[in-house]
C-alpha cells in the first residue's frame, strides 16, 4: 500500500497509508492530522485543507481554476500549495512516498 507523510501544523511527521480515500483531505481526516480542518467537506470553498506538496509534483494534476483562485488568497501560499480536497488518490497514480506540509487555512 502507498504511504503519505504529513508534516502537521506542529511540525510532527505522521505517516498515513492510503486505503480507499478518494482525496488527500479524507486521508488526513481519517488519520486525525492536526491542521486539516476540512470545514467545507471537500467542496473547494474554504481552504482549511491547505497543504504544500514537498515532492512528487510531477505526478499530480495541475490545480483547477477554482482551487487556484482560493490558493491565490492564502497568506501562506507557496510554490507547490494545493488544497488537499482537490488532490485525488487513485491506484492509477503512484503517490507512495508523497510528503505534504499542512498549512493553516481560512474560511
Amino acid at each position: 500500500m502507498a504511504t503519505v507523510t504529513f508534516i502537521d501544523i506542529n511540525g510532527d511527521m505522521r505517516e498515513a497509508e492510503i486505503t480507499n480515500e478518494p482525496h488527500l483531505m479524507q486521508l488526513a481526516v481519517n488519520h486525525h492530522i492536526p491542521g486539516i480542518d476540512a470545514e467545507c467537506a471537500g467542496c473547494c470553498s474554504c481552504a482549511t485543507c491547505h497543504v504544500v506538496v514537498q515532492n512528487l509534483h510531477d505526478r499530480l494534476p495541475e490545480a483547477g481554476a477554482d482551487e487556484q483562485e482560493l490558493i491565490n488568497f492564502l497568506p501562506t501560499k507557496e510554490e507547490h500549495s494545493r488544497l488537499s480536497c482537490q488532490v485525488a488518490l487513485s491506484e492509477e497514480v503512484d503517490l507512495d512516498g508523497l510528503v505534504v506540509e499542512v498549512k493553516a487555512g481560512f474560511y
